[in-house]
Formats: structure tokens, sequence, C-alpha cells
């Protein structure tokens, strides 16, 4: 399994929070000069014949990582993972647990700079960091985090994807990927790279949604190992906006219990929930001694 859709798109969303910062520290810098025109686009290269079908590709993709049926027996994963920052010197500790249907709980510790934390008790999803404060998340950003927290996400491709299917081939490193383009339930687009020959996923490009809005994203992936008869990618570089996160599994583990209380939502997550659910105030009533 790669990394895992859920932490990847943890890793993203904490770049993501990082990238608002330092845009938020440099609002009173002058403003660049606008961008010289960009020249006219290439006319698009021939599509590429004899590629196999985006369900063929996907299908080798769920069997090189062992299977369905192994995918389908996990019931629960944990995981502790060290992120890096290098241009920004920055480097944490990050703690992971996740539950069926989609309770997620993630805490990542930077040096410096606080905790990140995220969850879902499998309905509400919601973010707290030292710089946005507590959120819950909501419309399309809810969206796109309820979908990697699922556990079913990476075996029932055919029901979170209304179309898929197979562009091009493309190169990454020594290897020749399978390019995948996929459209999810909600109109969401991701690319998957796919390798040729092993069928493993190597890298995936996507459009997160965030605060600062929409972000197109890279995440490459490496250094497959077994876990419980499962392969996943211990190593994984995201990239957003010139930054880079790289992001390396010291720990994984499938089926352990994990008490019921991680996934409890936070005491400001909670009263965030009960203000948004407060019946606004009605009219004061008019004052009957008041007429006339």
């Amino acid at each position: 399994m790669k990394l895992s859709a859920a932490s990847n798109l943890l890793a993203k969303s904490l770049l993501a929070s990082l990238v608002l910062c330092a845009g938020t520290a440099r609002a009173d810098e002058p403003a660049k000069a606008p961008a010289a025109p960009a020249a006219a686009p290439a006319a698009a290269p021939a599509a590429e014949e004899n590629l196999p079908a985006a369900k063929d590709i996907y299908e080798k993709y769920l069997t090189a990582i062992g299977g369905k049926d192994k995918l389908k027996a996990i019931t629960s994963r944990q995981m502790v993972m060290t992120v890096e920052i290098p241009a920004a010197g920055m480097k944490g500790t990050v703690s992971m647990f996740q539950i069926p249907p989609a309770k997620a709980y993630s805490e990542t510790d930077l040096a410096g700079m606080g905790k990140f934390m995220q969850g879902s008790d499998g309905e509400i999803a919601w973010d707290s960091n030292p710089m946005s404060g507590a959120r819950i998340l909501s419309g399309k950003e809810r969206e796109t985090f309820m979908r990697g927290m699922r556990f079913d996400s990476e075996w029932n491709y055919e029901g979170q994807y209304k179309e898929m299917k197979t562009v091009k081939t493309e190169t990454i490193g020594d290897k020749t990927a399978y390019v995948v383009e996929m459209i999810s339930n909600e109109g969401n687009k991701e690319t998957r790279l796919f390798d040729k020959d092993s069928g493993l996923l190597l890298a995936s490009r996507a459009t997160a949604t965030t605060q600062m809005g929409e972000i197109p994203t890279e995440t490459l992936f490496d250094d497959y190992r077994e876990v419980n008869g499962i392969k996943m990618s211990f190593k994984q570089t995201a990239k957003m906006m010139g930054n880079e996160m790289k992001t390396t599994v010291d720990k994984a583990e499938f089926n352990a219990e994990i008490p019921a209380a991680k996934f409890e939502l936070p005491a400001d997550i909670k009263a965030l929930k009960e203000k948004a659910d407060k019946p606004a105030t009605d009219a004061p009533a008019e004052n009957p001694t008041e007429k006339k």
C-alpha cells in the first residue's frame, strides 16, 4: 500500500498549513512585476496506442501490494513517521491512528512550531494548528479529507471514482509508468503513475483544497516494504508551491486495538460544533407596555 491515502493526505495538509504561514509572513513584500505572457502551447502529442485499460492497471497495483482480501481484513492502522522540510530546516514526528470506516487522528510535533492536529470522528473532519487555530472542515475540503480517511478507498476504487482512463506513459527516474487520470464522484481529478513492470504506485498528482485556495500537489512514493503481508511505501516526498516535505515511516502496525477515545473531538472542535449547531437568537419580543 502507498504510505496510505490518509497519511499522504495528512502530509499534504500539513505542508499546506506551512505554506499558508509562509505566505502570510510575506504579505508585506512588494508585489512582483507581472510575468511575461506565456508562449502559445505546443500542439498536443498524438495519443499513445495499445495502452492497457485503467482498471487493469489498478487491479495489477492491488495485486502488487497484497490483494483485496488482505486490504479488506485490516481493522486498524497505526503509524509513527518523521517529517522533514529541508528548505525550512524543519523536522518533526507524526503519530497517526485510523479505524474503519473513516475515523482518524493525526498529531504532528514540529520543533519550534508546536503541534498540528487533524482528525475525524467519522462524520466531522477537523484541523487544529498554531497558525490557523481550530477549524471544522466543510465543502470540498471535507470531501477530500474524508475520502482519504476511508478504509475502503484503496480497494473499492470503483465506488470512489466515476471515471478512470490511461492517458500515456511517463518516465520517473529509471522507471516507466502508466499515467492514469481518475475523476472522483465529487468531480475531483487525481493522476496516478503506476510502475509498468511492478505495478506499484510511483507518484500521484492532485489539487489540494486549502485555505489559500486550490493548489497543485505532487507526491512521490519510494522504498516499498511489507507489513502484515501488505506492501506500503516507507518514503514519500510531497511537493507544493515550490516547497517539499519528506516523510519516512518509522513504525507501521495493522490490526492493533486503538482506544475509542483517540477519535473523540477535541474540546476546541466541540465548542465550534456547539456554536454552529446553536439556533440563531430570535429577535426580542415587543414590550406591550411600550404601546400607546
